[in-house]
């Protein structure tokens, strides 16, 4: 008889790149377990502003505030009915709070403080998205053998979306807060000609400049050994969606390979032509660790005896 148990395979780099001098981007993983052992993933990247001082600030204040955030209100996250009702109400509170501590710092350094923030969940087949800014999140879904129960789920899940398609699809959960990607939503612009755009690093919004926000937040449904990248857009402007494609359709099988491969990819990227920007990358798989019941009594015999 074997026992499955929900694991991780986790790859995590930063990286300031060949150009800059201070790595400005922050990025931040953890679990939280709840009562019966399952675990929350918590994981986030900030992206201070290169175009601004103190952008390292700005995203290390970002990482500062959701440690003591998660310290100080993770417990709270399963109180309710499922964590992410908590989420939906907490999240934008926090993203306000966090805007406004920006602002003021800015005003007290007289500098502006700016910074991404993209923020992805992973709770018992779901996921939660926050963001504002051009970091993004991408989801590589294929159809698998095992799937979460529908116990396990808060909602139920529409025949189409638990039916993936037979293809493996990569699909970006997160949508660029950038004027580019505004021009290419009004027509105005080709995504490949954004890709080169002199504009393409300009936002409509981040945190720690304008008073007004607007983060996106979404949420949906995952299934056991899907894939998720979070990255700054030192990685996407240089990083063909294709490249990405193949490097995780390496990992598919290889969990122990997860680090292994964040780190090749940043290495491609700070060495490819037209690098100039900190490079943060985060690759997470939810998987099963399979292994025989009753596995440490005979782990213990074998070495006592």
């Amino acid at each position: 008889m074997f026992k499955r148990t929900k694991a991780w395979s986790i790859g995590l780099t930063t990286d300031k790149g060949p150009v800059k001098k201070v790595n400005e981007d922050r990025m931040l993983l953890r679990l939280i377990k709840d009562s019966v052992g399952d675990e929350l993933l918590f994981a986030l990247v900030a992206d201070g502003m290169g175009g601004y001082q103190y952008g390292d600030l700005a995203s290390q204040t970002i990482v500062d505030f959701f440690e003591n955030w998660l310290d100080q209100y993770g417990a709270n996250l399963f109180l309710a009915d499922h964590p992410f009702i908590y989420l939906e109400q907490a999240l934008p509170l926090a993203f306000s709070t966090l805007n406004d501590k920006l602002i003021e710092y800015g005003d007290f350094y007289q500098k502006k403080l700016g910074s991404t923030l993209t923020l992805l969940v992973l709770y018992k087949g779901r996921y939660f998205v926050g963001h504002v800014g051009d970091s993004r999140i991408y989801h590589w879904e294929k159809i698998q053998p095992y799937r979460f129960d529908q116990t396990d789920r808060l909602y139920p899940i529409e025949p189409e979306t638990e039916a993936l398609a037979p293809n493996q699809t990569l699909t970006q959960l997160t949508d660029d807060h950038s004027w580019v990607n505004q021009q290419v939503k009004q027509g105005q612009l080709s995504k490949q000609a954004a890709q080169s755009h002199p504009k393409r690093h300009v936002l409509l919004q981040c945190l720690g400049i304008e008073a007004k926000l607007d983060p996106y937040f979404t949420q949906g449904a995952y299934q056991i050994a899907d894939i998720f990248v979070l990255c700054s857009d030192g990685v996407h402007t240089i990083l063909p969606e294709q490249k990405l494609i193949s490097a995780i359709e390496l990992l598919t099988n290889q969990p122990s390979r997860f680090q292994q491969q964040a780190d090749l990819l940043v290495q491609l990227v700070s060495a490819s032509e037209g690098a100039t920007d900190n490079i943060t990358l985060m690759l997470i798989q939810p998987r099963y660790l399979v292994r025989p019941r009753g596995f440490k009594h005979k782990v213990a015999q074998l070495f006592l005896g």
